[in-house]
């Protein structure tokens, strides 16, 4: 069989295999979806707490320990049908690049190398706080979260799986 090494990113997937070197970047169509969806909700939000300010507190948080009562306008639903129209879309050109992927490294390869992450990790806060030595500032904890559910590493790999057990 001919062997195929492959490494993933958050966002990134490395090939090497005897005719193919690459590194690319996984579902890379999404990205521009992935603003419209920021917009979007920036825009939802904005809707919401117009609607109903009552719910709110002065420094902008939601009011907690009563029972609130939430006025839907008609745009507000017409966005989040619009939102949820879009994170469709994405999912499914995601998909779409993930198996197109798969179907070219198929051709180059019948035995396929992973590298051995365990890619729910990236999406986990750092636990301890880390001093930087270089600096002395306090590190942040924030990890991949967002790119991994943006890029969807895991399901490029189960994808690339099946289709090899099914060959």
């Amino acid at each position: 069989g001919r062997n195929v090494g492959i490494d993933l990113g958050p966002t990134t997937v490395a090939v090497s295999g005897e005719n193919v070197v690459s590194i690319d970047k996984l579902a890379s169509k999404c990205d521009n979806i992935q603003e419209e969806i920021t917009r979007l909700s920036r825009k939802i939000d904005r809707s919401r707490r117009a609607n109903n300010p009552q719910n709110f507190n002065e420094d902008g948080t939601i009011k907690r320990g009563i029972k609130l009562f939430w006025n839907d306008s008609k745009r507000y639903k017409e966005l989040r049908r619009e939102l949820a129209e879009l994170r469709r879309k994405q999912a499914a050109i995601r998909k779409q690049q993930h198996i197109d992927r798969a179907n070219a490294l198929l051709k180059e390869g019948d035995t396929f190398i992973v590298e051995n992450n365990q890619i729910s990790g990236w999406t986990t806060r750092a636990k301890e706080t880390k001093v930087s030595e270089k600096t002395g500032k306090i590190q942040k904890k924030k990890r991949f979260g967002k790119s991994v559910a943006n890029h969807a590493p895991s399901m490029f790999v189960s994808i690339l799986e099946n289709k090899v057990k099914s060959l």
